[in-house]
């Protein structure tokens, strides 16, 4: 997502279940009997993953990784990966979002006034749309 605080890679997610991250990846907070977080699951990983290589792919930067969660699935509004290989991705309540994506995640992160239209005008050059809306 292009916001004013740069270009985010966005992911909402809703285990029905508290979560916490723990060594850089989002687990549940206790035993989640319903097993809709599976073991194995990697959310942060995968996020972080498909944005460096779309990234790559496109010649843009993103901002953060952002993984979305329900209110009242995290006990701090935000959390930030500080360390390993999704160092830097963040997991928000939902209601947190509209503030991190228009503030940004630190002031050496945020784009310029001017930054987002060469950013969008990149992306549009360099990917291709499927779909109804592509025309």
């Amino acid at each position: 997502m292009l916001a004013p605080a740069g270009l985010f890679a966005l992911s909402s997610e809703d285990w029905g279940t508290a979560v916490q991250l723990v060594r850089g990846e989002l687990q549940p907070v206790a035993a989640d009997p319903d097993g809709a977080f599976a073991p194995g699951d990697a959310p942060v990983t995968w996020l972080v993953g498909a944005a460096r290589a779309l990234a790559a792919s496109a010649g843009v930067r993103f901002a953060a990784a952002v993984v979305v969660v329900p209110d009242d699935a995290l006990a701090q509004p935000v959390e930030r990966v500080e360390r390993g290989r999704n160092r830097g991705a963040l997991v928000v309540r939902r209601s947190v979002l509209p503030l991190v994506l228009r503030d940004g995640v630190s002031e050496e992160g945020r784009l310029s006034v001017a930054d987002p239209y060469a950013v969008r005008a990149l992306l549009r050059e360099r990917l291709t749309l499927l779909g109804p809306a592509a025309g």
